[in-house]
């Protein structure tokens, strides 16, 4: 599979903006599986997420992942993939 090209990509991106303001989003979930197929996550702030996110990463420290890098080479980047957001229904500020 080829990678988006970066115009499709802002496109993209920028529908998942409009449901973010739309909603009044303020913590993204980001999903992803491990080596080994479990779902691992982090959540960053309304005001961390921009539209860089989809095209320079999101930084996370990877060394609590399995299968993924020691301590001293944990820094890694997580790509959104702006075909695969949703809003989680039922989730509401307390």
């Amino acid at each position: 599979m080829r990678a988006p090209k970066p115009k499709a990509v802002k496109n993209k991106a920028g529908n998942v903006f409009k449901t973010i303001a739309a909603h009044k989003i303020d913590v993204i979930d980001l999903r992803f599986c491990d080596m080994l197929g479990q779902w691992q996550h982090f959540s960053v702030t309304r005001n961390e997420f921009d539209e860089d996110a989809f095209t320079q990463g999101v930084g996370f420290d990877g060394s609590s992942i399995r299968g993924f890098q020691r301590i001293h080479e944990s820094d890694m980047l997580l790509f959104p993939d702006p075909d695969t957001a949703l809003r989680q229904w039922g989730v509401t500020k307390a």
